[in-house]
């Protein structure tokens, strides 16, 4: 997000007040999960509590555009979500851990957020 909009946020204040300001809300597709021990992998997770997307909605209807960052979020949130007044997209895993995409290319396809942020101040 520092690199997309060309801020600095130093510190976790700094980004709380950053994702307010452009009304960016950050929510997990699973409330809970088992990841298998010593492997950051999505492909091991077990046990999958999906979070109450509806009822998000519900109290933030406002919501039009979620984005998932990976694949594994984008497919659990399709399987358990339904609506067809919001908008859901897949964008790369921001993980150091997927590195098949460089940077730049990521940066690239995170533009969508900006662009629909802008067009919607």
């Amino acid at each position: 997000m520092e690199e997309l909009f060309g801020v600095k946020l130093p510190d976790n204040d700094a980004k709380k007040e950053f994702a307010l300001k452009k009304h960016i809300a950050l929510w997990d597709t699973y409330g809970s999960l088992v990841r298998a021990e010593n492997n950051s992998s999505d492909t091991n997770l077990t046990d999958l509590v999906p979070n109450d997307i509806d009822a998000l909605l519900m109290q933030y209807p406002q919501i039009r555009h979620i984005f998932c960052t990976g694949q594994k979020s984008y497919n659990g949130l399709l399987k358990h979500f339904d609506n067809p007044e919001v908008e859901v997209a897949l964008l790369p895993s921001t993980s150091p851990a997927y590195a098949s995409m460089s940077f730049n290319e990521k940066l690239h396809r995170y533009s969508v957020v900006k662009d629909l942020l802008e067009r919607d101040d």
